[in-house]
């Protein structure tokens, strides 16, 4: 069945032979292509600890694209070396075929045998930074407390002098909180940032099954006491991870698609 679907039908070929018999087999190519890679992402989710979110449905229409693309210097080359009077193209498209189907299969799974090897290598799965969000209802009691950030663990984009200052958030039991010199930035990492502080009332929220600290800030100014708003004008979300009692707290800096955030640790 194999060799038919494959083999020429006609020894002396014209163009329009060429270029139909690479089109009728694209099917077949895009066809075993998306079955490689429904496979890829199913055994992808089990090797990682992911946030399905992050899969954008965009990488795997371009990479579909850039497939097909490729694809069809198939009969474009065969057409060339036609036109060149190049001998022995009996078997070209076959093999073109065949060769570059395996390629985009293993482009496929390449990195699912990636995280794969790093899974078994190290014991451990890759985890995104947005991996672990609370899903369950966290104890507001056990929320409280004071959060230092992990200058280790985070990717804030801030200058070094700003690294050794102290920042933190102080969420208390009375729904009160205050911050101190917490990283504010616009939407692009790179975008000049400032360190704000602030107090004022905190709360627990739920946004697309993920728990967050809300704070809303009824004083607010940066580090060199310039006011920044009055009157409860800012509110600024944490997002809560691990479900368990030792909560910690992450703030995503950016275009989340970066991946570049700040790690707010309980202190013990």
């Amino acid at each position: 069945m194999r060799n038919q679907l494959l083999k020429y039908n006609l020894t002396d070929r014209k163009w329009f032979h060429i270029i139909g018999w690479w089109e009728i087999r694209r099917i077949i190519f895009n066809i075993i292509l998306l079955l490689s890679g429904i496979l890829s992402l199913i055994i992808f989710l089990f090797i990682l600890k992911f946030d399905t979110n992050i899969i954008q449905p965009i990488t795997a229409i371009g990479f579909g694209l850039l497939a097909n693309f490729f694809y069809t210097f198939g009969w474009i080359t065969e057409l060339f070396f036609k036109f060149i009077k190049r001998q022995n193209l009996n078997t070209f498209g076959i093999k073109t075929f065949k060769i570059g189907l395996g390629f985009f299969i293993l482009l496929t799974f390449l990195p699912t045998i990636f995280f794969g090897l790093n899974w078994a290598i190290t014991g451990k799965k890759f985890s995104s930074p947005y991996s672990n969000y609370t899903t369950i209802k966290p104890d507001f009691n056990k929320i409280v407390g004071i959060y230092s950030l992990d200058k280790t663990n985070s990717s804030t984009g801030i200058s070094e002098t700003d690294r050794l200052k102290e920042i933190k958030i102080i969420l208390n039991s009375d729904s009160s909180f205050s911050m101190k010199n917490i990283p504010i930035f616009g939407f692009e990492q790179y975008q000049k940032y400032e360190l704000w502080n602030g107090k004022g009332k905190w709360r627990l929220i739920c946004d697309n099954d993920k728990w967050k600290v809300s704070v809303h800030c009824d004083t607010l100014f940066t580090s060199d006491s310039k006011s920044v708003f009055k009157d409860g004008f800012f509110t600024k979300e944490f997002t809560i991870k691990n479900n368990e009692s030792s909560y910690n707290l992450y703030q995503i800096i950016g275009d989340p698609d970066e991946w570049t955030g700040a790690l707010y640790v309980k202190n013990k």
